[in-house]
């Protein structure tokens, strides 16, 4: 029997429409040459359910933040979209002039829905900037449970580890927020006496994410660049070493660990739910619970969410809650 975690959103539905007939081929090609006149929207540029009637469009509809994550990070899928999206962000012709004024509304919904699901990735917001004047679309913004600075609000009435989780990805998501749209100066500003950055809070916190979700949760060994880092000699290596880094270096590993968090903690609560304990023990030989490591993860977040907020308002006036 196949791992129900390769494929839990039957993702390959999407891959199979893809290939068939050359179909994906065909739409980078017209995507390539300014002008969409073939059928292949619902499964190239997919969006969220509730946004569709006809079969085709209930059949590949996202279901929800989740999904479209799982797509982001599928082998085939998540590349295939960054690609045509990069096509039509740098073509000099309006969407509606590619696609039709309908599908150009199914194109800004679906990058407004991978866009939340993936804040740090450049490429869906460039798709707006270029098309949509920046704005997201509301209707799917709605659908989602976004707020107006594109965090999804935490559920209510559902259970324990889906209340946590929702607190940790509003977190998330407000972190993503605080940084976005930064230049290299901008993600290196410090107020008054302290060393703290906005760009080594997402350094940090990549650690953070690998460190208690990757290492302690599943016994796994240090990613880099994390495994060659003297700890004893440089104790903050990751908030100091982060000026060196560029601002897609610093966003993307960030987005990376995020990813990989969010797939070891759905294994972890399969497997146990939140009692489930870490695999490595602290030097005392204590084993913290994956409901405990989450807790810490929204507090994490929520102390440092604070000094990004002042740190945002530094730089350029930007403030919020």
């Amino acid at each position: 029997m196949d791992d129900p975690y390769d494929d839990p959103y039957d993702l390959a539905r999407f891959v199979t429409a893809q290939d068939s007939g050359g179909t994906f081929a065909r739409a980078v090609m017209e995507l390539r040459a300014g002008a969409k006149t073939s059928h292949w929207m619902w499964f190239v540029f997919p969006q969220l359910a509730g946004l569709g009637r006809s079969d085709v469009s209930r059949r590949y509809a996202i279901s929800s933040l989740d999904e479209a994550r799982a797509y982001l990070r599928h082998g085939v899928l998540g590349p295939r979209l960054r690609e045509c999206a990069g096509i039509v962000a740098a073509s000099d012709r309006d969407a509606e002039d590619i696609f039709g004024g309908i599908d150009a509304m199914k194109l800004r919904s679906s990058m407004t829905l991978f866009l939340r699901a993936e804040p740090a990735e450049p490429v869906f917001a460039e798709v707006l900037r270029r098309h949509f004047g920046g704005v997201p679309d509301p209707e799917t913004d709605r659908l989602a449970g976004i707020d107006e600075q594109g965090r999804p609000e935490p559920p209510l009435g559902v259970g324990e580890a889906e209340t946590v989780m929702g607190f940790l990805e509003f977190h998330r998501a407000t972190l993503a927020w605080k940084c976005a749209g930064l230049d290299a100066d901008g993600l290196r500003a410090r107020v008054g006496a302290s060393a703290m950055t906005l760009g080594g809070m997402l350094k940090h916190l990549s650690y953070v994410e690998d460190y208690w979700c990757s290492y302690l949760l599943h016994g796994n060994d240090p990613r880099p660049p994390w495994d060659t880092v003297d700890w004893t000699a440089t104790p903050d290596w990751d908030w100091d070493s982060a000026a060196a880094d560029t601002p897609e270096q610093l966003r993307a590993r960030w987005q990376d660990a995020v990813d990989s968090s969010r797939t070891l903690v759905a294994r972890a609560l399969a497997e146990a739910g939140p009692d489930r304990l870490a695999v490595r023990a602290w030097s005392d030989g204590r084993r913290p619970s994956l409901r405990w490591i989450l807790v810490h993860l929204v507090e994490e977040y929520s102390r440092h969410n604070g000094h990004a907020d002042l740190l945002r308002e530094s730089v350029d006036g930007a403030t919020g809650e």
